[in-house]
């Protein structure tokens, strides 16, 4: 089976954990279950909370598994078509071309300000059932952009706006032998987090970047 290169973006703000020896100590200082950053003798700093937390959670959790004949596809094999397209004539339909449109007529100022409509409360989840993806390479930008339409529809619903829950409902719509080993490894990863500390935007963007690594084109 083969297996896939897994690269985790570090912020630049944030101090990456060094792994140390078998006793579980780093070159910096001490590492917990949170994770904590120290150096010598000096007191350790809890990152639990931080993208550098969530990252290195996520790290623990994927077993760089990949889908059978997976990895970087690029675009087939061979040059263009032969041919090119056919030649345009010169001739056309008898009498004076088409006038060309005209510039938009601009719209009169508002007058004042306009005010922001306000968020309606308790408000239900709207759209149609979203599709299955089972690992097909050849849909799955379609298939994340669908799963980002459907989140901005439902950005006013309660619940919606969570990186995690994000995460979790994408999972839900992953199905399949294909894709098993990855979709666990990212439910593991999951349950490492805090889910009031660690539920911070890094989350879903991680995420997304690992699906894009596994499944889609990045050329």
């Amino acid at each position: 089976m083969a297996t896939s290169s897994i690269t985790i973006q570090q912020p630049a703000d944030t101090q990456p954990l060094t792994q140390g020896g078998g006793d579980g100590s780093s070159s910096k200082g001490k590492s917990s279950g949170s994770g904590t950053i120290g150096t010598g003798s000096a007191t350790t700093t809890t990152v639990t909370g931080t993208a550098a937390s969530v990252n290195s959670k996520l790290k623990a959790s994927l077993s760089c598994y990949s889908t059978p004949g997976g990895g970087q596809s690029g675009p087939p094999s061979g040059g263009p078509p032969s041919g090119g397209p056919p030649s345009g004539g010169s001739g056309g339909p008898g009498g004076n071309p088409p006038r060309a449109p005209g510039p938009p007529v601009p719209l009169p100022p508002a007058q004042g300000g306009q005010q922001p409509i306000a968020r309606a409360a308790d408000v239900k989840s709207m759209g149609g059932l979203l599709q299955i993806f089972t690992g097909d390479r050849l849909v799955a930008d379609d298939f994340i952009e669908e799963v980002k339409g459907y989140l901005r529809l439902n950005q006013d619903v309660a619940g919606y706006n969570s990186p995690i829950k994000k995460v979790v409902l994408t999972l839900t719509l992953m199905k399949g032998p294909q894709i098993a080993g990855w979709t666990r490894d990212m439910g593991n990863w999951l349950d490492t987090l805090n889910p009031i500390l660690d539920n911070i935007p890094d989350v879903w963007d991680q995420f997304l970047y690992e699906f894009s690594q596994q499944f889609q084109d990045s050329q």
